[in-house]
């Protein structure tokens, strides 16, 4: 084997190990560009993550609601009271001589509700509100569980007249 036989074999060898790795030159950099930009989206993703369960940290610490201290009694006795529910007994009864202009203006609405083209359901609803309405307003003292309805009907009458603009 001579000199030149050598020099033929390794340009052989040259030219297919080219061949092989020219066309592979671009995929290797799109592999690397591709790694790149996957470690810069995860370090954003992650940065974006704490921010959220930092400002998600910062509402919880606003909404916390924390009783004052007990040296602090008449406070604390009075939050207790507030956020505890009132015992409905049957005792406490409503006088709904002051609430006549409200209900006739709740009634008004209800009729311009049924004038209107509404939906099925909320048909169904302006008639049960009516209904209630009606019950209630045609009695003169109300409990407190039945004033607390009535003051249920007139929101949900103000809902409605509010989404069809009456």
């Amino acid at each position: 084997m001579g000199l030149d036989e050598i020099v033929r074999v390794m340009k052989g060898w040259g030219t297919s190990l080219l061949g092989f790795v020219k066309p592979c030159v671009p995929v290797f950099i799109a592999f690397v560009a591709g790694l790149i930009l996957a470690g810069f989206w995860s370090a954003w993703l992650t940065k974006r993550r704490k921010k959220r369960e930092l400002e998600q940290e910062k509402r919880a610490r606003e909404r916390a609601f924390t009783l004052p201290d007990r040296e602090n009694s008449f406070v604390r006795e009075r939050l207790n009271g507030a956020l505890k529910s009132l015992p409905d007994d049957g005792l406490a009864k409503f006088d709904l001589a002051s609430e006549r202009a409200r209900i006739g203006y709740v009634q008004k609405l209800l009729a311009k509700l049924k004038a209107s083209p509404l939906a099925v359901a909320d048909r169904l609803e302006t008639n049960r509100l009516a209904r209630s309405v009606l019950e209630y307003a045609e009695k003169e003292k109300l409990t407190l569980t039945e004033a607390q309805k009535l003051c249920d009907c007139f929101l949900s009458v103000l809902k409605l007249a509010a989404k069809y603009s009456v």
